[in-house]
Parts: C-alpha cells; structure tokens; sequence
C-alpha cells in the first residue's frame, strides 16, 4: 500500500502500489522497479489492441535523473514477454521491461504460463542477463530465433534456437484477428524472431501474422523475420511412419507422443499433464523447419522402438 525501496545482494529495488493517477514525487534512483501496470505503450496491449499501460507511470521515469535498469510489471496477461525502451535522451541506458502476468489472455481466469527469472548484477556498468520466462531465454542480439505457428485463432507456438534447442512452448488462444494480431506482435518482438514457420490455410490468420511481422520490422528498425510455409504433408512425411500419417487422427496423435520426446530432448522442461494438439503440431512444424535450416542435426529425427513405436 506504500512505496518502499530495498536492497537484495547490492541490488537496490523500488516498489511502487497500484494508482491510477499521477505519481506526486521523483522516483528514488534504483536498479529494479517494480509496478502492477506497464508503461503506457510498452507491453500493455490488450486482446482487443488497446493499450492499457499507465501514462503517469512513464512520465515519471522519463522525469526521473536515474533510470532503473530493470522495469518490472504485469496486468496485461497477453502482453507478456520483454524489450529494451529508452525511456529518455540517447545517452540514457535503456531499461529492461518485463511484463511477468502468468494468466490467460483477456479476463483471467487461470494461471498458463511458469516463473520467471532475471540475472542482474550490482555493478554499474555491468548489464542485464535476459529474462527467461517458463524457460524462454533473452533475446541476443544477432541470434537467429525460429517461432513456429499451427494457425488458427485457437493456436499453438513454439520458438526454437539456431542451435536446436527448444526455448518455448505454448497455446494461444485469440478472441478474434485483431487480438491474434496484437498477441502476435507481443510474441514476435518479445522473442527476436528471425524465422516464423506457418502451418495451416487460413488466409485471414496468416495475413494477421504477415502483418505483424511488418509492424515489429517497423517498430525497431529491423529486417523482418522471415515467413516459411510449410504444409503438413511436409513434416508428416519427414516426422511419422506411414501408419501413422494414414488419417488425420492417427497423425495428431503421433504428433502429441512425439511432441512429448522432443520437449525431454531439446529443452530443460518436464511437461505435465496433457499436451493440445495444436502445440504439439507446432513442436514439430518447428523441430522440421530446424532440421531443414540445418539447426538442428540429431539423427534419427524421431527416437523409436524396434517395432516402430515412438520412445516416450
């Protein structure tokens, strides 16, 4: 209910209540701030496209003669994920914002996402270490991130490194296209995709993806990702046996066995429960798309039995 300001292993830390209105003094000078609500225009898009950050928030770190060097938030459950924004003159190091909600998009009801961790070190000059959310790592610069997508407005994702690894894993789930494209952008900027796979014939879904691929190019400057469909007969044929790809059902549960190998292979998760189908299909239109770019070489591509069954 008050500010208070501390100090964990050299690391000063300021934590600010929730209010809506306008902040009535300068901010303390601090390495980590932490607030309920985002800074208006970063990481504050809701489902509908509305930005819900606060302004007054903002303001005050733009005022402030110390930035922090860690801006931590939530509220906007589908805005999730982080990006460095300077909040001032060049000059000025550009802050770390993490927007942390760990509950599904629009009205939360249910938590679907993991923790999340933040390295930062004491001294002035050192930087921040990525944010790794439900284990998803910072975004390096220069490193190449493949996200792959089963399209859909109920959707599954999955982001690979070029090194093969596996970094995230999830369902989406968008009231309409507009919100699909404002989950999208959220995703795709947070994560420094460079390769987006898309699986799937809906062309207004995709156009929403296109787009927002074109508005974070736009946003920092930077070459867009670049778009690769790929079919389903594509990696059905590469990933499952013939049996296996004789119907739609018979394929789509291979998927969700094989999607399980490749999350205990490829990642540090140990998934639990049940598996959609949509992000397992997503599991593996990306771990096809890495072998066919050459990042990831493991053989065979699927670990089986002697009598053809998939190693659980």
């Amino acid at each position: 209910t008050r500010q208070q300001t501390l100090e964990v292993a050299g690391v000063s830390i300021c934590v600010l209540p929730f209010s809506r209105g306008r902040l009535n003094r300068e901010l303390p000078a601090c390495d980590v701030l932490v607030t309920h609500v985002p800074p208006r225009g970063v990481r504050d898009t809701c489902y509908n496209g509305d930005h819900a950050g606060s302004r007054f928030l903002r303001e005050a770190v733009e005022r402030g003669r110390s930035k922090p060097r860690a801006w931590l938030c939530g509220h906007i459950h589908e805005a999730r994920g982080h990006e460095l924004v300077r909040f001032g003159p060049p000059s000025c190091r550009p802050p770390l914002v993490v927007n942390a909600a760990a509950a599904n998009s629009g009205r939360a009801t249910r938590l679907e996402h993991g923790g999340l961790v933040l390295d930062v070190e004491a001294e002035d000059d050192a930087p921040i270490g990525g944010a790794a959310e439900g284990g998803v790592e910072g975004s390096d610069v220069g490193a190449q991130r493949l996200l792959a997508v089963d399209l859909g407005l109920r959707t599954g994702v999955a982001l690979f490194a070029s090194d093969g690894r596996l970094l995230q894993y999830e369902h989406m789930h968008a009231q309409n296209a507009a919100s699909l494209g404002a989950m999208a952008e959220a995703l795709l900027s947070s994560c420094g995709v460079t390769h987006l796979a898309l699986e799937g014939r809906d062309y207004l879904v995709r156009r929403e993806w296109e787009d927002a691929v074109s508005r974070v190019a736009d946003r920092f400057g930077t070459c867009p990702a670049e778009i690769l469909d790929v079919s389903p007969e594509e990696w059905r044929r590469e990933l499952l046996l013939p049996k296996e790809r004789a119907d739609g059902s018979s394929a789509k549960a291979a998927a969700r066995i094989i999607a399980r190998q490749l999350i205990a292979d490829l990642s540090t998760f140990r998934h639990e429960g049940s598996l959609p189908t949509d992000v397992a299909e997503a599991l593996l239109v990306g771990y096809f798309t890495s072998r066919s770019l050459g990042w990831c070489t493991r053989e065979p591509a699927v670990r089986r039995f002697t009598n053809g069954n998939v190693m659980a």
